[in-house]
């Protein structure tokens, strides 16, 4: 591993000033103008940066860079005013001495690819037609390095900006993630091997052509030849029919409902009248009990008065007085006519009462009756007839969907006769080199999973999906384009675009930069940005920083930090107090 241990700035009449940097994470922050953004410039001067960034009005003109490749010390050292780094050390395959940045044998680009595994002279394509080019180291720090200008950019932040070196930028990355220029494939014998694939294609497509006319004549009888307008006429005309016959069968279900109460009712009422009739023919069989026993009374003291009574003693012989005898017969008689006019008054209501329970069954048979008329036509009408529309409202929609779909077939039918005539007219012409093409399903599915994986770990706001596009370069985040996306948000999808492809390059790749530089990736947000990355998701992006600092390292500068565990993290806090901390960058520099 290789990683940046010191940078620092010297002149004439100056104090040596820089920072100290550690393997892992180093954070550098603090206000505005405090010289946080110098350190970028610094890094990209010594990656073969033409022109200076640095204000050389302060006195500071050579910029001094101490590497540490793998426990060994490797100086990098260059003025401002020239094009040429001075390298020393003792790091194998490294030479000393004084480094070009685009010409001659030592250029101080192809000691970074050096560095980064790439130890000899690489050819890349940079156009469909094989032409190719060296591979620059210029071609790639881009990637790794993240200044605070373009850390919002709308395209694509793996992209440079010129459009015309896309195509050598994505084989560049091509090569780190795989280690394969392809180059080869221009050779005769892939040459030949590309026309058998392009007559294998023809095949194929005319195969699927032939395919595709079956299932048209197919579907075309599966709508009848109707049109679609003709189609969506007769859905809303079945529509409209099921509305009108689902109210008349809620109609007659609700009255079914309601007679249903009603037999209920009557039900209630019907046994209410019963047991009032049984508890009348008990009070009435209880007034004739009591108009017999009355009756034995009387007839019983009536008969008494008949019998002799003896006037003697029957002990002495003596006469004796007769008793006055007590008579029950006008008691008798007064409670008999008494319960008379009640037995009377008692089969009236009997008689009313069962005048109503004659009327209310009469009534409960007649709801009865209509109840199961309206279930019968529910049942054997109205059910089936909504299920019949149902089932002609499915055939229509599946016509649709058939219309649509021979449509659909038609215009793939048209597109592969374009693409036939497309290979046909190829076989003659030379080879060509498409290099979206060779980011493979398995690369796309790996990097696909990286990206989504950042965004959740990130905790973007309201994340679903994201989609990377091979054209654009690109991610899409629930369905919107990165275009559309304010300042703020495109920095943050850019941030974990950078991050995605080093992560890629360290589980799968070839060849990766062990240095990654982010310049402000949440700065914007504070500043400028009308719509900000949430708090949530800044915080999220700073623990994923802190948690993930083994195998390279990171240099991140900001202005304001989300309030987080830092342990472990090399911190550099430029204050613009003079209260003894560290003013900034540049001592002696207020």
């Amino acid at each position: 591993m290789y990683y940046i241990k010191k940078i620092f700035l010297t002149g004439n009449g100056v104090e040596t000033s820089g920072v100290d940097l550690t393997p892992g994470l180093n954070i550098i922050y603090g206000p505005s103008e405090t010289g946080k953004s110098y350190i970028t410039k610094c890094i990209k001067f010594m990656y073969g940066k033409k022109d200076s960034e640095i204000d050389d009005t302060f006195g500071f003109n050579t910029i001094h860079m101490i590497l540490d490749v793998d426990g060994k010390p490797l100086t990098l050292v260059r003025r401002l005013d020239e094009e040429k780094i001075n390298v020393s050390g003792n790091i194998d395959g490294i030479e000393n001495g004084d480094y070009t940045l685009s010409s001659g044998k030592k250029r101080i680009g192809d000691l970074w690819l050096s560095l980064m595994g790439i130890d000899e002279p690489t050819q890349i394509i940079k156009k469909n037609d094989f032409t190719s080019e060296r591979l620059n180291f210029s071609s790639l720090w881009h990637m790794f390095l993240v200044d605070e200008d373009t850390i919002s950019k709308t395209e694509s932040i793996l992209m440079p900006s010129q459009y015309s070196k896309w195509p050598k930028t994505k084989a560049a990355i091509l090569f780190l993630m795989l280690g394969d220029n392809f180059l080869k494939d221009q050779n005769p014998k892939e040459k030949a091997k590309a026309k058998e694939r392009r007559k294998a294609v023809e095949t194929f497509i005319n195969t699927r052509i032939s395919t595709l006319v079956t299932r048209k004549q197919t579907l075309k009888d599966g709508y009848k030849g109707l049109t679609m307008d003709e189609l969506q006429k007769k859905i809303g005309d079945v529509l409209k029919e099921i509305d009108s016959a689902e109210k008349q069968m809620n109609a007659a279900i609700i009255k079914s409902r309601e007679l249903a109460n009603e037999i209920i009712d009557i039900d209630e009422q019907l046994a209410e009248s019963k047991a009032l009739k049984n508890r009348y023919k008990a009070l009435r069989s209880q007034y004739r009990s009591d108009i017999r026993r009355l009756t034995f009374i009387a007839e019983g003291d009536i008969e008494g008065e008949k019998i002799k009574k003896p006037v003697n003693c029957p002990y002495c012989g003596n006469s004796v007085d007769e008793a006055k005898r007590k008579s029950y017969v006008e008691p008798a008689k007064a409670e008999v006519e008494k319960l008379v006019p009640k037995i009377s008054d008692l089969q009236d209501a009997q008689d009313e009462i069962d005048s109503a329970i004659k009327s209310l069954e009469k009534h409960r048979e007649e709801a009865v009756a209509e109840k199961d008329t309206l279930d019968q036509k529910i049942k054997s009408q109205m059910r089936p007839r909504i299920s019949e529309l149902q089932d002609h409202l499915l055939e229509y929609k599946l016509a649709v969907e058939y219309s649509k779909e021979e449509q659909v077939l038609s215009d793939m039918e048209q597109e592969m006769k374009k693409e036939l005539k497309k290979y046909e007219a190829e076989d003659g012409l030379e080879l060509k080199f498409d290099v979206d093409a060779h980011y493979t399903d398995e690369i796309m599915e790996r990097w696909d999973k990286i990206i989504d994986n950042l965004f959740r770990e990130c905790h973007y706001d309201k994340f679903d999906i994201s989609v990377f596009s091979k054209s654009a370069f690109d991610v899409s985040v629930n369905g919107h384009p990165k275009k559309t996306f304010g300042e703020g948000y495109r920095a943050f999808v850019n941030v974990i675009m950078i991050l995605s492809l080093q992560n890629y390059l360290e589980q799968y790749g070839k060849y990766k930069s062990d240095i990654i530089v982010l310049d402000s990736p949440i700065l914007t947000l504070k500043e400028r940005v009308s719509v900000k990355a949430s708090d949530g998701m800044q915080a999220s992006l700073f623990k994923y920083l802190v948690s993930h600092q083994s195998g390279h390292q990171t240099i991140v500068i900001e202005n304001e930090l989300p309030k987080i565990d830092y342990t472990g993290v090399n911190m550099i806090h430029f204050t613009q107090e003079e209260d003894g901390s560290r003013y900034g960058l540049l001592k002696g520099v207020k």
